[in-house]
C-alpha cells in the first residue's frame, strides 16, 4: 500500500520565496475567531476555556484552484506583520503562558488534490471589550508543486547497512530493523534521508515482482535545516521481507512562493 511520506507537512524555505505565478493564485478566507479572556487557576488544577490559554486565535484557509498544489506551509519563512483588534490592541503581546505567538499550521493538501491549507494565527492577548473585529496582515510562504515524478530503487536487502538508491537524488540507508516479539513476523524498519524531505509526496515498498508490500508509516523525526537536514522515517512491515524495493513519488518542480495577505473577521461572525 502507498503511505503518506511523513516528512512533515511544514517546511523551511531554502531560497527566497517568489510571488505566486499567474497559474498559482492562492485565495485566503477566515474560518473563525476564538477568544479566551481568563484561565481559572487554583492550587489543585486549572481550567482553560476551549483548551486555550488567554489570547486570540484566528483560523485561516488557503486554497488554490490552479494546477499547482499547496505542498506545505513554511511557518519559519512566513512573516506576521500585525495582529490586532479594530481599536488598535496588539494581540501578539505575550502573556505569562504564551511565549511564542504567531503561526500554527494544521494541515496542508488534505482535501481535494492537495490544494488547501489551514493555518491559525495565535496571539497572547484578548481583544478589548468594545472591539468588534480582529485584523491580521503578513506574508504566508508555501511550497507549491504541479508536476510529480516517480523513482524506484533496485531490490535491496532490508537490513542495517544497506541503502536504497534512487539515482543521485534520493538515497535511503537502513538504520534500524527491530523484529517483533516471539512468534511475530513483523518488524519496525527505520530509513534515514539527508536533504529536503518535503519534496517526497508518498512512498511504497515493492517485492521482487513489483507487488506492493504490507507496510505502514509509524512516525518520523527531523533534525537540522535545509539540504543538510537529516530525517528518519519508521515503517512497520508485517511480515517483514528479506529484501524489497522502494518506490517514491516526488514533486519535481517544488518551489517556495510568498503570498501577502490582509484579512479581518468579526468577533461575532
Amino acid at each position: 500500500a502507498t503511505v503518506g511520506w511523513l516528512g512533515g507537512p511544514w517546511s523551511r524555505a531554502q531560497a527566497p520565496a517568489a510571488a505566486p505565478p499567474a497559474d498559482t493564485a492562492i485565495q485566503t478566507r477566515c474560518l473563525g475567531v476564538a477568544v479566551v479572556r481568563e484561565v481559572v487557576e487554583t492550587d489543585a488544577q486549572s481550567y482553560k476555556p476551549f483548551g486555550m490559554d488567554v489570547g486570540t486565535r484566528l483560523s485561516l484557509a488557503f486554497r488554490t484552484d490552479g494546477p499547482a498544489a499547496l505542498v506545505c506551509f513554511d511557518a519559519a519563512a512566513s512573516r506576521l506583520d500585525s495582529f490586532s483588534d479594530d481599536l488598535g490592541t496588539n494581540l501578539l503581546a505575550l502573556s505569562h503562558r504564551l511565549q511564542s505567538p504567531g503561526f500554527v499550521p494544521y494541515a496542508c493538501g488534505t482535501l481535494g488534490a492537495g490544494n488547501q491549507a489551514y493555518v491559525e494565527i495565535l496571539g497572547g492577548t484578548a481583544p478589548t471589550a468594545r472591539a468588534t473585529r480582529v485584523l491580521a496582515r503578513g506574508t504566508a510562504v508555501f511550497r507549491v508543486g504541479s508536476r510529480k515524478e516517480q523513482a524506484v530503487s533496485p531490490v535491496t536487502q532490508l537490513k542495517v547497512g544497506e541503502t536504497f538508491l534512487l539515482g543521485d537524488r534520493f538515497q535511503f540507508p537502513v538504520t534500524r530493523v527491530e523484529k517483533g516479539g516471539l512468534g511475530s513476523k513483523s518488524a519496525k524498519v527505520s530509513l534515514s534521508f539527508t536533504g529536503d524531505s518535503y519534496q517526497i509526496a508518498s512512498a511504497r515498498f515493492l517485492d521482487g515482482n513489483g507487488a506492493a508490500l504490507d507496510a505502514r508509516a509509524a512516525g518520523w523525526r527531523r533534525d537540522g535545516r535545509g539540504d543538510a537536514a537529516r530525517s528518519e522515517f519508521n515503517f512497520i512491515f508485517d511480515p517483514v521481507p528479506a529484501e524489497c524495493a522502494i518506490e517514491i513519488v516526488f514533486w519535481a518542480d517544488m518551489k517556495a512562493v510568498a503570498l501577502p495577505f490582509s484579512v479581518e473577521s468579526g468577533i461575532g461572525g
